[in-house]
């Protein structure tokens, strides 16, 4: 599904909007259960040895095979590892701490395998940098797990979430210049992601991608309070229910959110700088973009395409290439646009090509070029398929041209390189 998504990005994405460029809450979802606050016993990290006495292996050793719960502190800043530790299996959870100054752990040393593997209930790392790891630095694969005050960089990917675990909370952590920084395989609605800080992620900051919808559950995950930057995509959900709430997004080179499937609702974040999209919207059913402000990106603020029964409304969006784009939806479940304020695009206010959406009650104001336009959809093969959105009740002024304007889009085949 990874490649199919690059593919687009890669060829719709560039293909399509290159050509319009021419043209509180329910933060209360239950928690995961809070780390003990005492342990049966502690064991020290001492030295920065690969093994030996004093080294961390050791220490997860003698945790693994204790009688009741166990703690690992740090007294030491950096252990560089040579080889894969051993993973972490007390039924009765393991902590691993480090004094508020933090410890290092380098696993450059490594070739394979994650570098801590947590398959013991009700765990915790806090204080703890995890850096080059050659795949996961932290494996999740039990329930009740915290991740508080880390850092994870320079690794393929940073923390991943295991088919099927649940309450999982993710704070205070940051997450530099992984491929993928957080990837999400299960899709409880007990995991939380907040107060986080992601830069430079080279595919995306927080990957959570299922084949089929994953939670019929009332509650979602919850994605709030985060920052985002100079991610080449930030957040990338596909049948995923989640909430994405009160983060802000900058810089990103591609799109700071990229939904598909179903289960998404995105409310109150603010997204600007982009060198590409504000939020792709593709193939999805029932999403919510709600209450977002989005400006000064690049291409365009919010495209729909191939989706249904969408709402965007409420949405705050200025100075971007253009606001918002409608593309091939399913007239039968129409998306709903209202209530958006459009503020100063470069290009147009609305397009809409090959769509009927809803459109009422925007306010559409000081467009460089057309408040709306309408264009008629010609594929490679086929019939012509018409635009012809529902308006009702919008204000457009100021732009360069107020009344609709109509034309049409005829699809070319992707130039190939030579």
């Amino acid at each position: 599904m990874f490649s199919e998504l690059r593919s687009w990005l890669a060829i719709g994405s560039v293909v399509l909007l290159g050509a319009l460029a021419l043209l509180q809450h329910w933060l209360a979802d239950r928690r995961p259960a809070p780390t003990q606050s005492r342990a049966a016993h502690e064991f020290v990290v001492t030295s920065s040895e690969d093994q030996g006495p004093g080294s961390l292996r050791e220490a997860i050793l003698a945790a693994d095979t204790a009688e009741g719960r166990a703690r690992i502190v740090f007294l030491i800043k950096r252990v560089a590892l040579k080889t894969p530790l051993p993973p972490l299996v007390n039924m009765r959870g393991i902590a691993i701490e480090a004094p508020e100054e933090g410890a290092e752990i380098d696993a450059r040393g490594l070739d394979v395998g994650p570098v801590l593997d947590v398959d013991a209930r009700n765990s915790s790392i806090v204080a703890i940098a995890i850096r080059n790891a050659p795949q996961q630095a932290i494996l999740v694969r039990a329930d009740g797990f915290e991740l508080r005050s880390a850092t994870v960089e320079r690794s393929d990917e940073g923390l991943y979430v295991a088919d099927g675990i649940k309450d999982v909370l993710v704070e205070g952590t940051r997450f530099a210049h992984n491929r993928i920084g957080v990837r999400l395989v299960s899709s409880d609605p007990g995991i939380v992601l907040r107060g986080n800080r992601f830069v430079g992620h080279r595919e995306a900051a927080v990957w959570a991608v299922r084949r089929e919808f994953g939670s019929r559950s009332a509650r979602k995950a919850m994605v709030r309070d985060n920052h985002f930057e100079d991610d080449r995509i930030s957040l990338v959900l596909g049948n995923a229910p989640v909430v994405v709430e009160h983060n802000e997004f900058s810089g990103q080179h591609e799109a700071a959110l990229y939904l598909v499937g179903q289960g998404v609702v995105v409310r109150e974040n603010r997204i600007r700088n982009g060198a590409g999209s504000g939020i792709i919207v593709d193939g999805v059913q029932g999403a919510v973009i709600e209450a977002n402000e989005l400006d000064r990106n690049s291409v365009l603020a919010i495209l729909v395409r191939g989706s249904r029964n969408t709402l965007v409304q409420g949405n705050r969006i200025h100075n971007n290439g253009y606001g918002i784009a409608f593309v091939l939806g399913d007239s039968s479940s129409p998306t709903v646009a209202r209530e958006n304020l459009l503020l100063s695009q470069r290009y147009d206010g609305i397009i809409v090509i090959g769509d009927a959406p809803v459109i009422g009650h925007n306010q559409i104001r000081n467009s460089r070029l057309a408040g709306i336009r309408l264009l008629d959809f010609f594929p490679l093969s086929g019939a012509k398929i018409p635009t012809h959105p529902f308006l009702e009740g919008n204000v457009w002024a100021g732009n360069a041209l107020n009344e609709p304007v109509r034309g049409e889009y005829r699809q070319t085949r992707p130039q190939t390189a030579q």
